[in-house]
């Protein structure tokens, strides 16, 4: 399925592409000139040289910086959605919680569950071979934690989706410039977050919920929406 359509700005391609035409022959003759103007000169160790070697070498920076700045303006596009919500197709991820600790697995399920994607199109499959009661408790807990972050996510365009990332350095530019009811909420979310953060680990650590390998079992689909 096509998912957008890029195209070309023809008259804008065309304009751009004249301005940095005339542009480089205009900074290919101040090289010259720069360059040049220190072949004919006398003594190249007088200040006056070292002077014109600096204007110089700071004229040939901010040429080559230009330079690399032209990608953009050499193909201009625009890019249009040609699809509706309703023509998305379904989202599944899956993640196994023995590769990695059980609190990081369900910030991935957290995240998944944030993505800027229709709702009844989305759906988080946690596949868990060892059967451990563990995920399932700390899978509810998620999702009760989600309840309170994803309207949050959405409330204030936070990009930084997952809740680890974006209470660590790493979610500094959601954070910052913000006003005084972002900071307050944000600072009862971390709370919340903590708080499900605790409930996880300490499940796991009392022992009141095993987290251990179940082999002999029979299968078990647990499904946890917002009405559960």
């Amino acid at each position: 399925m096509e998912l957008n359509r890029c195209t070309v700005q023809e008259p804008t391609t065309a304009i751009y592409r004249l301005h940095m035409f005339f542009h480089s022959l205009i900074m290919l003759a101040l090289v010259y000139y720069r360059l040049s103007h220190l072949l004919y000169l006398e003594n190249v160790l007088t200040l006056q040289a070292f002077a014109w070697v600096l204007i110089t070498l700071g004229e040939v920076c901010f040429i080559v910086k230009w330079f690399f700045g032209q990608g953009i303006r050499w193909r201009p596009v625009v890019r249009n959605i040609t699809y509706q919500d309703s023509q998305l197709p379904a989202m599944f991820f899956t993640a196994n919680p023995k590769k990695e600790p059980i609190v990081d697995v369900m910030n991935t399920v957290i995240s998944a569950m944030a993505l800027d994607y229709p709702t009844d199109k989305l759906a988080v499959y946690l596949s868990d071979d060892a059967g451990c009661p563990l995920s399932l408790h700390a899978m509810v807990e998620a999702c009760s934690f989600a309840k309170l972050w994803l309207p949050f996510c959405r409330k204030y365009g936070i990009k930084t989706r997952c809740p680890k990332a974006f209470f660590s350095p790493l979610g500094e530019d959601d954070r910052v410039l913000k006003n005084d009811d972002f900071v307050a909420e944000m600072k009862e979310i971390k709370l919340k977050y903590e708080e499900f953060q605790q409930n996880v680990n300490r499940a796991g650590e009392s022992g009141k919920i095993k987290d251990d390998v179940v082999p002999d079992r029979a299968p078990v689909i647990k499904i946890i929406n917002d009405r559960n």
